[in-house]
């Protein structure tokens, strides 16, 4: 019944939003007495998609697994906030989660906009919305299964981690946000409002801004923690896709400082933010179509939207594009800078440069699509980002390091600065070249121009900090330098050793002396390997606890580091495999079908496999049998260990022989060869001959100066916030000024009357 009701409120919501779009066109048109209802319908609709999500949220929680969705990805043993953070495991709910911000963020900008751009904007915030709203009903969440299975899936064990409680809302809240400067460059170019569109959507281009940066630091962290490579940043295509309209972002918050200075790069400024949302549809689209599912592990599969996707973005792309054809000479706009010496060339020049980065980026991650109908469909490789992001990064730096210095229009404003911002980029970089040891030169740059850009816009941080409405860039700019210095030195200036730790054995690395202690829960889904960690010439002591657990469906092994945090670097121990050395198993005994083998006082004899049980899903046997004969004392025993499975994960089930005397498990069945190995309990098993040791391989890495990238990314927020409170207390004093002399004018025309 609820899952009914969930597809209800789903296509209710279609209808409302459908005609909330016909009454704010037909308002548009003229008749403004339409605005109402478009706006009553509009939350209407935002109602049942929150009704619809408050489905699937209850459906979840109460394990109902008649749910596709449901079983796909919960399970009776999640705790609750992994329970809850399945809502956006898999595609269809995060569509549902991506309409009810957009929704919401609506409803506060019908509220807010003004009459000038609420019809305009809340069409097409509208149109936006419906188009998911189709591939939902295409895809719907509260699809049905042919039968009720007793437990569901689960989550997938990469994905069970409380980052995952946290990043995707965020990054779906930054996804929505970005809607809403293009649903203003829409209506401006639709209406020929050029003057105050890009002050306007400024608040939410900060938003968006801000909450994708948080999000990609939050996901960054999460790869940093849990996958056992070291980084925090692969160029993934996935994780491209949410970075593209971040530095698409970035550009156009600078170009908004160029329009309100020169009255300039108006065009720009259009096409920027509708670029921006445009490369969240077509990373939507990568991400969701299964053409990165070979090339990313975050990617999903194909579940048959890839028209849908490809429909509405191009509906999107071609609407941006047929509107700029029709406007493009009715948009005015000034030069963006009157000098080469002046800070609004050196803003310029560094909107250029971080658009080409994020084209650039756009290529690499377009690559499996490009080469998708080649012989040979490929991802670029690391190289390719290395080759083409670095100097981005450069030059960036370069301009972060010089414009503070100049004014506005024209001239050096701190010449001195500049020479020693420069020396100390030299110096530094002199440094670098005889003492450190790093191979990459690109490396030596970044770390040296962030040096000298930290300095530079930290001074400047520091003179205007009585002035904070002109010191938040500057702080900003020291957070993106410090990031920078970070995330370069982690990776040109880090020393990986592989170590072997055999069992009570001490291994020294780096200072201090690793000793594998052993296992905790060997038999559980989940081992903990403990390492013993005690500095050689010091006092740090402690417990580092790797894991082991098996991959989704039980494919694979999923390794989790451990990570020591110290004030100027991060210790890194990444665990590799667990190998058992040396006392070799009398207990277990291979058979062919149709073998036979002798334990004990035992003649065993391999009769063949059982499949039963079935999936009504998959067809695929949910337990096997080993069918075996044990022959002792002029008797026969016929006795059947079995492997069955149980939450996709195979469990033995073992079975007891001659009166209890003995007891025997499947230990592994090899399917090429038809071969069963068994492994037998009791006192009749011969002692081993040599004692088992366990023996663990691990990658330990020192990461230097790693927390200036997590500061840099903290001061970037830090100043990104501060900006947002300011700008809101600016628009709340120009209402004020505003309403001062309506005020006034009541007032005198009271006392006349």
């Amino acid at each position: 019944m609820l899952p009914s009701l969930g597809d209800f409120f789903i296509y209710n919501a279609s209808l409302l939003t459908l005609a909330s779009v016909v009454c704010y066109f037909i308002a548009w048109r003229g008749n403004e007495r339409y605005s109402k209802p478009g706006q009553v319908l509009f939350g209407a609709g935002t109602f049942f998609i929150f009704a619809a999500c408050a489905s699937l949220m209850y459906l979840i929680l109460s394990h109902d697994y008649s749910v596709a969705y449901v079983a796909n990805y919960s399970n009776n043993e999640l705790p609750l906030y992994f329970l809850i953070s399945t809502f956006w495991g898999g595609q269809e709910g995060t569509f549902l989660m991506w309409m009810l911000f957009m929704g919401i963020m609506g409803i506060v900008l019908m509220r807010t906009v003004g009459k000038k751009y609420e019809k305009g904007t809340m069409l097409y915030l509208g149109l936006i919305i419906l188009s998911i709203l189709v591939i939902v009903i295409k895809k719907s969440p509260f699809d049905v299964l042919p039968f009720t299975p007793v437990d569901g899936n689960g989550l997938n064990p990469l994905l069970q981690n409380y980052w995952m409680t946290i990043h995707p809302p965020t990054m779906f809240v930054g996804f929505a946000a970005t809607a809403i400067p293009c649903v203003f460059a829409l209506t401006a170019l639709t209406q020929r409002s050029y003057d105050d569109w890009a002050e306007r959507s400024r608040k939410w281009t900060l938003f968006a801004w801000l909450m994708l940066g948080i999000a990609l630091i939050e996901g960054g962290y999460w790869a940093y923690e849990t996958l056992g490579w070291g980084g925090f940043w692969a160029w993934d295509p996935v994780e491209n896709a949410s970075f593209i309209p971040w530095i698409f972002l970035t550009t156009q918050i600078h170009t908004t400082f160029i329009r309100q200075r020169r009255q300039g790069m108006n065009r720009f400024g259009l096409f920027m933010v509708c670029l921006t949302f445009l490369s969240v549809l077509y990373g939507t689209f990568l991400t969701r179509s299964g053409v990165l599912a070979d090339f990313s592990v975050h990617s999903f599969v194909d579940l048959g939207i890839n028209n849908f996707l490809i429909g509405g973005l191009f509906f999107f792309l071609l609407l941006t594009a047929g509107l700029f054809m029709m406007r493009w000479n009715d948009i005015k706009s000034r030069s963006a800078f009157t000098s080469v010496m002046s800070r609004s060339y050196f803003v310029t020049l560094g909107i250029v440069i971080l658009f080409l980065g994020g084209v650039l980026t756009l290529l690499g991650t377009s690559a499996p699509l490009l080469t998708r109908f080649t012989d040979n469909p490929a991802a670029v490789s690391l190289s390719y980002y290395q080759l083409t992001m670095n100097p981005i990064a450069i030059a960036i730096l370069l301009l972060l390091t010089l414009f503070p210095t100049f004014k506005w229009d024209s001239g050096l404003q701190k010449k001195s600065i500049m020479i020693a911002a420069l020396s100390i980029a030299g110096a530094m970089y002199l440094s670098l070249a005889l003492f450190a040891d790093i191979a990459s030169l690109a490396h030596m740059a970044m770390i040296s121009l962030g040096v000298s850009a930290a300095f530079t816009n930290g001074y400047f941080l520091f003179k205007r900090s009585s002035r904070s409405h002109l010191a938040a860039p500057y702080l900003i700019h020291v957070g993106l330098a410090t990031l920078i210095i970070g995330a370069t030195t982690s990776a040109g200036l880090d020393k990986t050793i592989n170590i072997t730790m055999p069992e009570g054995q001490a291994v020294e690395a780096f200072g201090f002396n690793f000793k594998f202690a052993g296992i905790e829960n060997p038999t559980g889904k989940e081992e903990h390997q403990i390492i013993e960690v005690t500095e050689i010439d010091g006092d740090e002591a402690y417990t580092a606890n790797t894991i082991a657990k098996p991959g989704m469906g039980g494919e694979g092994v999923m390794r989790i580091p451990y990570v020591r945090n110290h004030l100027l670097y991060d210790l890194y121990i990444a665990p590799q495999a667990v190998q058992v050395q040396g006392g070799e198993d009398p207990g277990l005994v291979q058979l062919q079908e149709g073998s036979s083998d002798t334990l004990g006082p035992y003649v065993i004899t391999f009769e063949g496999f059982e499949l039963m049980g079935h999936d009504g899903a998959t067809q695929s046997p949910t337990r096997v049998e080993a069918l075996l004969t044990i022959e002792h004392d002029g008797t026969k025993e016929e006795i059947a260990p079995a492997l069955r499975m149980v939450q996709n994960n195979l469990e033995p089930e073992g079975v007891k022989f001659d009166n209890d005397k003995g007891e025997v498990y499947i230990a592994n069945i090899d399917a090429s060869t038809g071969s069963v190995l068994v492994k037998f309990f009791g006192d009749f098993v011969p002692e081993p001959k040599s004692k088992a040791i366990h023996v663990m391989a691990a990658q330990v890495t020192v990461k230097p100066l790693i927390n200036l990238f997590w500061l840099g990314a903290i001061i970037i927020f830090i100043g990104g916030g501060v900006t947002m409170r300011q700008g809101a207390a600016k628009r709340k004093q120009k209402a004020v000024a505003k309403a001062a002399p309506e005020k006034s004018t009541v007032s005198t025309g009271s006392m006349t009357s």
